[in-house]
C-alpha cells in the first residue's frame, strides 16, 4: 500500500517510530514557496548545460551540480539527477557570481528553508516530549546553519537504469521531501518497497541516522530509493536535509539511552562526517555569514 492510500490524519511524531515516516500538512504559504521553487527550477534545468555550469561554486553544497558526483551506495553508480543546492553560507558570493534566474531560484529556496526551520523546531520539541514525557520550552538544538536544501532534476527517459537513485538511508537528522512526479519509494519491510505518493498539500518527513542515534535506536532511518517512470519526461524533487547546528564547543546527547552498539558515538561529529558517505564534503563547522 502506498503512503497516499493511508487515511489522512494529523501528523504525530510517534509515526516516525511506528510507521517509519511523518506526513506533514503544509500551510498555503509553504505550498506557494515550494511551487515557486519548482517553477524556477524547471526553467533553470531546461537551460543549456554551459549556462547551468556558470552557476556553480567550488562547494557542492551551493549552486549547480551535474550528474556524477553524488551517489547513494557506490561512486560507480552515481545518482542520475542534476542538482541545485543552497547552504545559505555564501550569499555574498552567490549574488556576485550567479545570473538572475539562478539567484531567484537560490532566494526562493532560502525562503522555503526558513519556513521548514520553524516546522523543524516544532518537531524537535515534540520528539523530546515524546521520549522524555516533558515538554521543553524550546528545541534542544536548532538546525538553521548546518542544514541545506537540494533540488534534484531527473530525466527518466534518458537513462537505461531503472533505479535512478539506489536504496539508502540519509545521514541527516530529518529530510523533508516533495516531488512533482512519482518515483520515490520507501522500504516497507525487509525487502518490499512501496510508492511514497502523498497528497498535494503534504510533505514527507523521513528520519535519518542522526535521529536514530538521538532516539537510542528506537527510530530507524528510512530506507528509500528513486525509480524511473518511463512515462515521465522530467521530475523535480525538493529535499531539505536537516542537521543540528555544528560548532566547535557544542555536544549533542541522545534523548534516551543508546543501544549498546551506539554507545559513545559523537552524534555531532557523525553529522559532520556523514555527507562524505555520498561523495559530498563534510558539513562546515561555523556559523553562516
Amino acid at each position: 500500500m502506498s503512503i497516499a492510500e493511508e487515511p489522512r490524519r494529523e501528523a504525530n511524531v510517534a509515526d516516525l517510530e511506528t510507521i517509519g515516516y511523518l506526513v506533514h500538512c503544509c500551510s498555503a504559504d509553504l505550498l506557494n514557496s515550494m511551487n515557486l521553487v519548482f517553477d524556477l527550477g524547471q526553467q533553470f534545468f531546461r537551460r543549456p548545460i554551459i549556462e547551468k555550469r556558470r552557476n556553480a561554486t567550488l562547494s557542492p553544497l551551493d549552486g549547480y551540480r551535474d550528474i556524477g558526483l553524488e551517489y547513494s551506495r557506490t561512486a560507480k553508480r552515481p545518482d542520475l539527477a542534476e542538482s541545485f543546492c543552497v547552504h545559505r553560507r555564501y550569499r555574498g558570493r552567490i549574488e556576485r557570481d550567479f545570473d538572475q534566474l539562478a539567484l531567484a531560484l537560490y532566494d526562493a529556496m532560502v525562503k522555503c528553508m526558513q519556513q521548514l526551520d520553524r516546522i523543524t523546531d516544532g518537531v524537535t520539541i515534540a520528539l523530546e516530549e515524546y521520549f522524555k514525557s516533558i515538554r521543553p520550552p524550546r528545541p534542544a538544538f536548532q538546525c538553521n546553519s548546518a542544514s541545506y536544501m537540494q533540488l534534484n532534476y531527473y530525466r527518466p527517459k534518458e537513462h537505461r537504469r531503472q533505479i535512478l537513485q539506489d536504496a539508502h538511508e540519509d545521514g541527516h537528522y530529518l529530510t523533508f521531501t516533495k516531488s512533482t512526479k512519482p518515483g520515490l519509494e520507501v522500504r516497507n519491510g525487509p525487502k518490499e518497497f512501496v510508492p511514497a505518493n502523498i497528497d498535494e498539500d503534504h510533505i514527507l518527513v523521513m528520519p535519518g541516522e542522526i535521529l536514530s542515534l538521538l532516539s537510542g535506536g528506537r527510530i530507524d532511518p528510512l530506507i528509500h530509493r528513486v525509480m524511473a517512470d518511463r512515462t515521465v519526461n522530467e521530475r523535480l524533487s525538493l529535499m531539505y536535509f536537516v542537521n543540528p547546528n555544528v560548532g566547535t564547543d557544542n555536544t549533542l546527547k541522545p534523548w534516551i539511552p543508546a543501544k549498546q552498539e551506539a554507545c559513545g558515538v559523537d552524534i555531532l561529529q557523525r553529522a559532520v562526517e556523514n555527507p562524505t558517505r555520498f561523495g559530498l564534503p563534510p558539513l562546515p563547522i561555523a556559523a553562516p555569514e
